[in-house]
């Protein structure tokens, strides 16, 4: 069944369990003079012939916020994941967090259903 769901898959079919998914965590760290100012921790799944990532954790120290840290965090994630062979990024926000949701949107993420923003390459 889980081939159904992607007809134009090309490669070899094999048998995909539970236990064949694959998940891995990226932590990349920023620092200000060996002091740690903010991370992002990231989890890579990859499942049968689907590898996809999420953004578990994106944080900052208030004093270093609105000086594009984030954005530089999220954006060598996306590079960690496009190493591994990743198609697509998803992280959670707060409905009412506009602020946030404002942020991952510049960064090119798209509304999904519920809480979710998706990206894809």
């Amino acid at each position: 069944m889980y081939y159904q769901l992607y007809p134009n898959f090309k490669g070899v079919k094999t048998e995909i369990s539970p236990n064949k998914i694959h998940a891995k965590n990226l932590v990349f760290i920023a620092e200000e003079s060996g002091e740690v100012i903010g991370f992002v921790w990231g989890t890579f799944v990859s499942y049968g012939i689907s590898k996809y990532g999420y953004i578990e954790e994106l944080f900052v120290k208030e004093e270093y916020r609105r000086k594009h840290l984030g954005t530089q965090l999220v954006k060598q994630l996306l590079e960690g994941y496009k190493k591994l062979g990743v198609w697509a990024l998803f992280v959670m926000t707060k409905e009412e967090d506009a602020d946030v949701q404002a942020f991952y949107k510049s960064l090119g993420f798209m509304k999904s259903k519920g809480l979710w923003l998706y990206m894809e390459w």
